[in-house]
């Protein structure tokens, strides 16, 4: 059975009209006497000017959206990537004779503690200390020794990340 050209220009004003709403395009679009006319939005003023274009406008606004859709899913996957690998630990000795230290890793259960239990164990009295667990899980504290032994610094950072990996 053969299909009209008003039935094709329906539907073809319909997909259009589906495609321009899910794409937010500024392009409008209507049939008259059975041709395809495009709309095109000025910038200034809002007035709209009638012109005879192909419904490539459209498909071009399609085309963008769906570009930028794949480049904002590819920095979200980017994003939780690193927030799922992130572990960082740094141990500064600064010029007072304090050590500072500055933790971030992915959020989980009971990181303070932990980390708090080894500062103890190395004989590490905490004078002062930010934590923060809004995205992540950061710590910055100024620790200063109980005993004046002398401290290895790399030693007290491999004992803060093996506290977290080990609740992670």
């Amino acid at each position: 059975m053969a299909v009209t050209k008003g039935r094709k220009g329906l539907t073809l004003h319909r997909k259009l009209r589906v495609l321009k709403h899910l794409t937010s395009s500024k392009s409008g679009f209507r049939l008259v006497n059975g041709l395809l006319k495009l709309m095109v939005w000025e910038v200034s003023g809002g007035q709209t000017e009638e012109i005879h274009v192909k419904a490539n406008t459209i498909i071009k606004d399609a085309f963008c959206y769906m570009c930028k859709l794949k480049l904002q899913l590819a920095i979200h996957k980017e994003h939780l990537y690193v927030m799922q690998h992130l572990q960082e630990v740094k141990v500064i000795k600064t010029e007072t004779g304090q050590i500072e230290i500055k933790v971030a890793c992915k959020m989980g259960e009971d990181i303070l503690v932990p980390v708090l239990e080894v500062l103890e164990k190395m004989n590490l009295n905490v004078i002062n200390a930010k934590v923060s667990c809004e995205c992540v899980f950061s710590m910055e504290a100024i620790v200063e020794q109980l005993d004046k032994a002398p401290l290895d610094l790399g030693r007290v950072e491999k004992a803060i990340l093996v506290a977290i990996q080990t609740q992670a």
